[in-house]
């Protein structure tokens, strides 16, 4: 499988919330990293994405602008869901559910071999999440640039 592909398939499992599909597209040492977090291996991988879905359990995820050559990727998405249970942030408080809807923009680069992800880093605002959850006013964060 070609990693365009591969990617589209875990996007829709990441959608369907078939977290044992997604994790089947990766390698069961597959490197990854996401803002304030980062880790080795599927397990680690898919932990943290369980996390996700607790909190926003219609995560949706669109994917945008797929670019890829040889067995590397990038890719721009968005996601968006709505947060109706507690959130735990990267070396942070819970944040209680707020029943608020968020759309996050993000960029990943991947790689793959052997028909797997082998590495997925993502980069987020996070900030921007906090902004629209209501945990911090815009104008706090106006010096960010």
């Amino acid at each position: 499988m070609d990693i365009k592909a591969l990617i589209e398939e875990a996007t829709q499992a990441l959608n369907d919330h078939d977290l044992e599909k997604f994790a089947s597209l990766h390698d069961p040492n597959v490197e990854f990293t996401d803002p304030g977090r980062s880790g080795k291996g599927r397990e680690d991988f898919v932990a943290l994405l369980k996390l996700m879905h607790a909190a926003f359990p219609d995560m949706r995820s669109r994917l945008e602008n797929l670019m890829a050559e040889g067995d590397k990727a990038f890719f721009e998405a968005t996601l968006e869901g709505t947060q109706s249970a507690p959130f735990r942030m990267p070396d942070g408080p819970e944040i209680p559910a707020t029943g608020k809807r968020v759309s996050l923009r993000a960029a990943v680069y991947v790689e793959g071999r052997d028909g797997k992800i082998v590495k997925s880093h993502a980069y987020q605002d996070r900030m921007e999440m906090m902004e629209q959850l209501g945990i911090m006013s815009q104008a706090s964060t106006t010096a960010r640039g």
